[in-house]
């Protein structure tokens, strides 16, 4: 999404980085800034000033390069300057290669310009050779990493969410994602399968049991040395695009048995000309950034199978186990104290959000399950000019329309939503095809005034200050919250997604290929609202929802009001 540190949960088109930007020599370059012990340069003789400057400088570069800017302030935001997510995760991956030290996603958030990040760079160094670090007590699920020699990892956060998930609910499809590609001309089938098996045996989360650990209990993947080798079932039709639906319900979008290492299915949908490439796979060992680097890696792979030669990819991806590590080291250097206070206070007070339930729940269950509305480049062109007034960036406002629309059709003033949010930004992590997401809550207290510049404003406050906390684990905020269980979701019933990435590109030799994203047939949650860029700059948003929970007709009402709000913002400005 177009906001700091947070990123796509479902369909979640993915950017991938072009590699991660290393030192030649990381050690020589923490020498030269007089952090070779892992500790600031000694402050004599003036030596201290200069080395700063030297730490700023650094920084400064980063941000302009990640911003292609000739230089940027000191004292000037990132989002200022036209950041997004993105732009955050880049400088993030950018300065820990460069300075070799930990720069979490929500340290950009917190304090997002170059003398805060340089402050943060300077105390990390300090902490690492005083072996100074804050953890939060008694965690939903231990955090050790490893056990029984290597093949066992634990899950935390949403992974952790989804391994218990399908523990309760095998059945469940909603966490399977569907990614298609239409490939116009001939394709190498035998090479393809190849291909896909090569995937796998690069990528453990592909080839990974995830299963609940009894002793002690906790979910955890259990790591194989070999992958399946699944059929590639090719299904011959005249006309691919009148039985595409069909064969997605009856090939890809079936229940996944991740406990016995069956994380992803795929399937061929062929004509005489055009085939279908369909891969669904487990949420619990995928997200938005992962689909990029499985397009990217498939390509590879094809490329050199359908030429007769093995796939050798120029690096080898990391193993879950570095990522569970990397991770654990920047939890070292945040402020998790902070944050648990942060959210025992801001949600304290929130309340289930009220949807209305559909009047007959087994008719509304054969309904469309998802609403749709398009908003036009021009629209967006000017929308973006009025958040930038009040300085807020495209995601806040387009949640605080979404924010006022629930609060007129609801009459709630205290709405918690959940956004999806990448936790990325780190060396292993942003080379790792896994699930790596977090769910932050964002409390959005309607003030008194549904004047348009107070509900902003109201919004900007909140998920700043939310996105600011969002390194404590989802689970562990229930945990921390403990709300009343009634089996609905805790905390938050409604999700807001923006997905700002470009769709992953399938590169086989001899065909064209395009991207195509079909709506989940399943919502994650009770009502979810993703909103989807495209290339000419207008967006398309979709209402997903649970139709025997959810009221269809409410669904309607509410996107109506969307839309109607949003474009009186603009009349009014």
């Amino acid at each position: 999404m177009d906001e700091p540190g947070s990123a796509p949960l479902e369909s979640d088109h993915v950017e991938r980085l072009d590699g991660i930007p290393l030192p030649t020599n990381a050690e020589t370059d923490r020498s030269l800034l007089g952090a070779g012990t892992g500790g600031p340069a000694p402050e004599t003789s003036g030596a201290g000033s200069a080395t700063q400057d030297l730490y700023a400088d650094i920084v400064a570069t980063i941000f302009a390069s990640v911003m292609h800017l000739a230089d940027v302030p000191r004292d000037v935001s990132l989002f200022e300057l036209g950041g997004s997510s993105l732009d955050a995760a880049r400088v993030c991956t950018r300065l820990n290669g460069r300075f070799g030290v930990p720069v979490p996603m929500s340290q950009i958030i917190e304090n997002p310009t170059v003398a805060g990040v340089t402050l943060h760079i300077r105390r990390i160094l300090s902490e690492t050779q005083s072996g100074s670090a804050e953890h939060l007590p008694g965690p939903a699920y231990p955090r050790d990493p490893i056990s029984e020699g290597g093949d066992t990892v634990a899950l935390d956060g949403t992974q952790a969410s989804f391994c218990v998930a399908h523990a309760f609910d095998p059945s469940d499809t909603a966490p399977v994602c569907v990614s298609l590609w239409e490939l116009d001309g001939p394709v190498d089938f035998d090479a393809l399968k190849e291909a896909l098996h090569d995937v796998a045996e690069r990528h453990e989360a592909l080839r990974a049991s995830y299963v609940m650990q009894r002793m002690p209990a906790r979910p955890v993947a259990l790591v194989t040395r070999g992958s399946r080798r699944p059929a590639l079932p090719i299904t011959e039709v005249d006309d691919v695009h009148e039985r595409l639906e069909e064969w997605v319900g009856r090939r890809l979008d079936r229940p996944l048995d991740i406990t016995q290492g069956e994380v992803w299915r795929y399937a061929v949908l062929r004509s005489s000309q055009i085939s279908i490439l369909g891969i669904a796979i487990h949420h619990v060992a995928f997200d938005g950034w992962s689909q990029g680097m499985l397009a990217h890696d498939l390509s590879e792979a094809y490329a050199a199978r359908s030429t007769g030669r093995p796939a050798c990819f120029p690096t080898a991806a990391p193993s879950l186990l570095a990522v569970a590590q990397e991770k654990q080291r920047y939890q070292a250097h945040v402020s998790l104290g902070r944050q648990k206070e942060y959210w025992m206070g801001a949600l304290a007070g929130i309340v289930d959000l009220e949807l209305p339930a559909p009047n007959n729940p087994g008719d509304d269950a054969t309904a469309v399950h998802t609403i749709g509305f398009h908003i036009s480049a021009d629209d967006m062109v000017a929308f973006d000019r009025v958040a930038r007034v009040e300085g807020a960036t495209r995601f806040i406002a387009l949640l605080a329309v979404y924010g006022k629309a629930l609060r007129e059709l609801t009459g709630q003033s205290d709405i918690a939503v959940g956004v999806p949010v990448a936790r990325r930004g780190g060396t292993a992590v942003d080379a790792s095809l896994t699930c790596l997401i977090n769910t932050v809550c964002i409390p959005l207290r309607q003030p008194e005034s549904l004047d348009w510049n107070h509900v902003l404003n109201a919004t900007r406050r909140a998920t700043t200050e939310a996105m600011a906390a969002q390194d404590i684990n989802f689970l562990d905020v229930v945990r921390l919250v403990n709300p009343t269980r009634n089996g609905r979701n805790p905390i938050f019933q409604t999700m807001f997604a923006f997905h700002d990435n470009p769709p992953p590109r399938l590169s086989f030799t001899g065909c064209t290929s395009r991207y195509l994203r079909i709506p989940p047939r399943r919502a994650m949650f009770e009502l979810v609202l993703e909103m989807f860029p495209l290339h000419d700059g207008s967006i398309q948003a979709e209402f997903g929802y649970q139709p025997e929970k959810v009221s269809a007709a409410f669904v309607g009402q509410l996107a109506a009001a969307y839309c109607r709000i949003f474009h009186n913002v603009l009349s009014d400005h």
